[in-house]
């Protein structure tokens, strides 16, 4: 999975099963884990960095190498 910005400025790592996203929400950093079948949300959270944002969705279970 590799990071990609996109045009409204949120970021997005696509894999084969799901895909992270990460948005700016004021001064903090959201960002969730949906799978695609089904579209079942996986999991939300909260950062204060984008890189650290990055870092608890490249560190996840769900992550694809």
């Amino acid at each position: 999975m590799k990071w990609k910005r996109q045009t409204n400025g949120d970021w997005l790592a696509q894999g084969q099963k799901g895909h992270f996203l990460l948005w700016r929400y004021g001064r903090i950093w959201k960002g969730l884990y949906m799978h695609e079948f089904g579209r079942v949300v996986r999991f939300r959270f909260f950062a204060k960095t984008l890189q650290e944002a990055k870092t608890k969705c490249e560190e996840n279970y769900y992550w694809e190498a």
